[in-house]
């Protein structure tokens, strides 16, 4: 059984043809929307506190999630996914109580955090300076503005050799817009409250025992993969790392069959 949880700015859309790839390699899904974004915003609460979008809010979500999984089919092994902000979800639980509930991970296209500020550099400074802008005045507006013309370059910058269809774009900009402008508030939220930083820093020292594959596509716009490096210190269970060429960020959509024979591969061993 796969948990498989989508990162910004993307939704569960995305991954239905690795879905679909797995689901003909036998195994069962679930993809849910993060919080914030299409039918999972609340609709007497558009544009939530940011404290609502917290990681240890979004990692409440991820494990009611999987408690719905366990209920529903007791027994059976469950594969996380988590991609992009679902990869930082991920690691979160990975390193926290409920780790054992999984028989094993697999992450993209972020590493672990610990690896990511060990690695930075002033070119990742730069790609990731969306992060920053994200906390100025009227940035929801301007990311929003002209049919979220900033969110379709967020894109093609990340996934380079990869044009989302229109029919694809335009669900995404309707699912962003359901709760906008919740789907960026968990990068408003990183730092809030600060008094909540160090224990967050603290749950990262934990190691990671859940057997883990990690990939990463070579041409990623938004994390180059040396920001994984060394992030396997960081496992002390079984863990496996490949950064798969021709591919950028959004993995799930420009090489599905190649992440679902890996994760499959993975999930069987």
């Amino acid at each position: 059984m796969a948990l498989i949880q989508h990162g910004f700015p993307d939704h569960p859309a995305s991954f239905l043809p690795l879905a679909r790839a797995l689901r003909a390699a036998g195994w069962s899904w679930l993809a849910p929307w993060l919080r914030g974004v299409g039918p999972s915003h609340q609709p007497s609460r558009r544009g939530a506190r940011v404290l609502d979008h917290t990681v240890e809010a979004l990692g409440a979500d991820l494990i009611t999630w999987l408690d719905h999984l366990t209920t529903a089919l007791p027994g059976s092994p469950v594969h996380l996914i988590g991609h992009d902000w679902g990869a930082v979800l991920a690691v979160d639980l990975l390193t926290g109580p409920h780790a054992t509930r999984l028989a094993s991970a697999s992450l993209m296209s972020v590493p672990h955090v610990r690896a990511l500020l060990a690695n930075v550099t002033p070119a990742q400074l730069r790609r990731s300076r969306y992060m920053g802008a994200f906390q100025l005045p009227g940035a929801a507006r301007r990311a929003a503005a002209d049919d979220f013309a900033a969110i379709d370059a967020l894109w093609r910058a990340w996934s380079p050799g990869y044009q989302l269809p229109a029919p694809a774009r335009a669900a995404l900009h309707a699912d962003l817009a359901a709760g906008w402008p919740a789907p960026i508030a968990p990068y408003r939220a990183l730092l809030r409250p600060l008094t909540a930083v160090p224990a967050r820093l603290r749950r990262l020292r934990t190691l990671i025992t859940t057997p883990t594959l990690y990939l990463h596509g070579a041409d990623d716009g938004c994390i180059t993969p040396a920001a994984a490096r060394g992030q396997d210190r960081f496992f002390t269970g079984p863990y496996q790392a490949e950064v798969l060429r021709g591919v950028g960020h959004f993995l799930a959509c420009e090489a599905p069959s190649v992440l679902a024979a890996r994760i499959d591969a993975w999930g069987r061993a």
